[in-house]
């Protein structure tokens, strides 16, 4: 079934009812939940972590359990660390990955490393590490870096290298539907324009990718919002992030996108698009 070309003041009234509006859940919240005695003089990790219901982040030295990214989900088990000090740490644990099924990618050596900044905990201030080393896994990226904008851990890809991953492809970048298909070039980190109204009234351009995975992929971007009546446009800057991974003929798509703006533009906020197999546009709003 085709999707109706969608005005935009239907999808503002429909935001504004509370449908597809995610708030601040998405903010990360300072770090200083703990997971284990209050570090003497030790490098501390950070981790995205759920604290009474809000996603924030977290500290942690020596822990088994390492948590990446939430949503999908990508964590590391049972890990055992070999040494951990002012300057490095290391230790080998299983990967695993989950959208709406969970994956296990295999053994890893995990070797974390740069440590930056002062991190208050319980009155003292510690550095954390800030970059990750994952050696090992299957179909996995291995070089990470700590985003403070997100509160996560980041997968950093060369855009030299998309070709050589099976990546995981997005549809309708610019447009889709030849021949009423939207299956058609699929593009790894696209920056052309992402239109997701029927009649042009908003869309994204300006797309910059930090990660682009089997999983998942995390960048920024512009939306444009027209302002009613007329032809002029509002803009704002926003985070993107692209999920739940599914199969065309055997290549992998994804088929949300996530967008995050700081700041309400013309009563639009957060919200998910949703990719169509047929029709016009390929993206719409749930």
């Amino acid at each position: 079934m085709e999707p109706r070309a969608v005005s935009l003041k239907k999808i503002t009234a429909f935001i504004a009812a509370g449908a597809i509006v995610v708030g601040s859940l998405l903010t990360p919240a300072i770090a200083s939940a703990s997971a284990g005695p209050v570090p003497s003089r030790h490098v501390v990790v950070l981790e995205p972590c759920v604290k009474g219901g809000n996603i924030g982040v977290c500290w942690k030295v020596r822990r088994k359990h390492f948590q990446l990214t939430e949503g999908p989900a990508e964590w590391i088990a049972r890990i055992r660390w070999s040494h951990w000090n002012g300057h490095s740490a290391r230790g080998t644990g299983r990967l695993w990955e989950a959208d709406e099924h969970r994956v296990r990618l295999g053994h890893v050596t995990v070797v974390l490393s740069r440590p930056r900044g002062r991190q208050l905990i319980a009155g003292h201030r510690h550095p954390h590490f800030t970059r990750l080393h994952l050696i090992g896994g299957r179909d996995t990226v291995h070089h990470w870096s700590w985003e403070s904008q997100f509160g996560e851990w980041q997968a950093t890809v060369q855009q030299a290298a998309f070709a050589e991953i099976r990546s995981t492809v997005a549809y309708g970048v610019p447009d889709g539907n030849v021949s009423g298909s939207n299956f058609r070039h699929g593009r790894v980190a696209p920056e052309g324009r992402l239109i997701w109204t029927g009649d042009g009234s908003a869309y994204i351009s300006h797309m910059r990718w930090q990660s682009w995975s089997r999983y998942s992929a995390r960048g920024t971007g512009k939306m444009h919002v027209r302002v009613f009546p007329g032809f002029t446009y509002k803009t704002e800057h926003t985070r993107l992030h692209f999920h739940r991974v599914r199969r065309h003929d055997g290549q992998r798509y994804f088929t949300r996108l996530h967008f995050h703006l700081r700041h309400h533009l013309l009563m639009l906020h957060s919200g998910t698009l949703h990719f169509a197999r047929m029709g016009t546009p390929a993206w719409f709003p749930l």
